[in-house]
This record gives C-alpha cells, sequence and structure tokens, in this order.
C-alpha cells in the first residue's frame, strides 16, 4: 500500500476521532441547562409554584446554575481550558522566535487540557442520557462507546501505517545493497545527514565501510543526523579511497552550492560512476577512482 494510501486512511479516523473528542469538550464548557432557560427568558413566572430541582441539570444545585466562568473557584473546566491553551500557545509562540523546543505534532498529544475536557464532556452527556431513561448506569455509555470507537477506527490506518511499505524512506534497501558488495575499506557519504539513519539503522551492512565525512557521531551530537566535516576536510580524505558509495541524493553539479554539490564535482573529475540503483526516498551510487 502507498503511503498516500496509508496518510489518507490515518487521516480520515483521525479527523473522525478528533471530531467526536471536540464535541464532547464543548459539551464539557457549556453552561447549565437553567442558565440557558434564564438567558432565553424562560424563567418562573411570579407566583408559579415549580418542584424542586425541576429542569436542572442531575444533580445540579442553585449554586450550578451559573456557568463555571463565572463561579468563581476551581472548577475542571477552569484547569483544563489553561492547560490546554498555555502550553501549546507559549510552545508554538517560542518556535517561531527560536529553535522549537517541540515538534508540533507531539503538541496535541501532550494536551492533558483536551483529555481532562473530553472525558468531562462525555460524562456530562451521560448524564443527560441518565435523567432521560431514569437509568443510572447509562452514565457510563458515552464514555465505553467512544473509547471502543477510537480503538476500533484508529486499529487499521496505524497497521497499516507501520509497515515499512508505508514508509516515505526505505533504509533497509540500501543497506544491504552495500552490505552484500562493499569491499573493506570502501568509503560511504550520505548526501543528507537525513541517511545516516541506514548506518544506525542496519549498523552490520556497514562494518567494511567507513562514514569518513562524519565530524561529530550522531550519539555525540544527540541527534542520528551527527555533524559532517567541510568540504575542505572531505575531499583529502576523497582521494585516499579506491571506492566510494553515495546514499542519498545523487551527485550531480546541479544540487544547490555548498558541500554536497562540490563533493559531487569532486567525484566525476576523479572517479567514475559504476552502479546506481534506486530505492523508495533515495539513490544508491558507487563511484571508483579512475
Amino acid at each position: 500500500m502507498s503511503p498516500t494510501t496509508c496518510a489518507s486512511g490515518s487521516f480520515g479516523a483521525t479527523t473522525v476521532v478528533a471530531v467526536l473528542l471536540l464535541a464532547c469538550a464543548v459539551v464539557a464548557l457549556l453552561p447549565p441547562a437553567g442558565w440557558w432557560r434564564r438567558r432565553s427568558g424562560a424563567v418562573t413566572q411570579p407566583g408559579a409554584v415549580t418542584q424542586p430541582g425541576a429542569g436542572a441539570e442531575p444533580g445540579a444545585g442553585a449554586e450550578e446554575e451559573t456557568p463555571w466562568w463565572r463561579a468563581g473557584g476551581v472548577s475542571l473546566p477552569s484547569v483544563a481550558v489553561p492547560l490546554l491553551v498555555i502550553p501549546a500557545g507559549l510552545l508554538l509562540a517560542e518556535s517561531l522566535v527560536a529553535h522549537p523546543l517541540y515538534v508540533d505534532r507531539y503538541v496535541l498529544y501532550g494536551e492533558v487540557g483536551a483529555a481532562l475536557l473530553a472525558g468531562a464532556g462525555m460524562y456530562r452527556i451521560g448524564q443527560w442520557l441518565a435523567d432521560a431513561a431514569n437509568r443510572r448506569a447509562l452514565v457510563w455509555v458515552p464514555g465505553v462507546v467512544l473509547c471502543v470507537l477510537t480503538l476500533v477506527l484508529q486499529l487499521g490506518p496505524q497497521h497499516r501505517i507501520r509497515t515499512p511499505q508505508s514508509r516515505a524512506y526505505d533504509f533497509g534497501g540500501p543497506s544491504r545493497f552495500v552490505g552484500a558488495h562493499a569491499h573493506t575499506g570502501d568509503g560511504v557519504l550520505f548526501f543528507g545527514t537525513l541517511f545516516r539513519k541506514a548506518r544506525l539503522g542496519y549498523p552490520q551492512d556497514f562494518t567494511k565501510t567507513s562514514d569518513f565525512a562524519m565530524a561529530v557521531s550522531p550519539r555525540q551530537a544527540g541527534t542520528f543526523r551527527g555533524v559532517d566535516k567541510p568540504f575542505t576536510l572531505i575531499a583529502p580524505l576523497m582521494r585516499e579511497h579506491e571506492r566510494i558509495w553515495v546514499i542519498g541524493a545523487e551527485p550531480s553539479v546541479h544540487l544547490p552550492p555548498g558541500s554536497y554539490r562540490a563533493q559531487s564535482l569532486e567525484l566525476q573529475d576523479d572517479f567514475s560512476r559504476v552502479l546506481l540503483r534506486r530505492y523508495r526516498g533515495m539513490i544508491v551510487t558507487l563511484w571508483v577512482r579512475r
């Protein structure tokens, strides 16, 4: 299955779940039913007799007829809303002026406030069901249904998107190919430090090769990319090798100005390309000294 198909399936399932959870969160923020009646003018006429608790939400007292934002004190919404808004807002604002402290895709899942609001909304819907049917056990129904639905909707897309075929990059194929055809003493260049993932993920396939362009290892740098040496230091090392593997972009004089373009010129001047293999998201070439 293609990455596009997997992504679209996951997006659809995530959208359905997000809409349902958003609806629950909105329900949690709604004021009590009595407040809406007062706002609409549906109040008790002077002299009319009402039953205690008539029209109120299940278990609601007089003090609960006030919306949470006017009631004062500590309530679930008064805690959940700041948790939902403030951390995400600070992280997004910080990312506009400095190096992001958080990847955007992790912000939503780190929001405790969203979970609190969604849970409160499910409970409130359950209260409405229990009151309408006069069965207290129905309080649990919305939470159970939504949790099961979320699980079912996510199972298929998550299973598909975690397969190797769904990935944008195939690091295993190139690594195995290099491991099967490399000679002891071969050099390897990664045209894009992203592709150093291949060496990290499949170290056994690179035992015969030397990543001579690396200045700082991923372990030392704290990232999987590591840090490359400047071209002035890479060029002399290239001339010391008889064979050089290049993984990532295809070496070309048309690459943007920089180290990879300079390395491409060096390869084309002193080496001959004897092999080119295309894999998903990357190209493997082998260059032999003339």
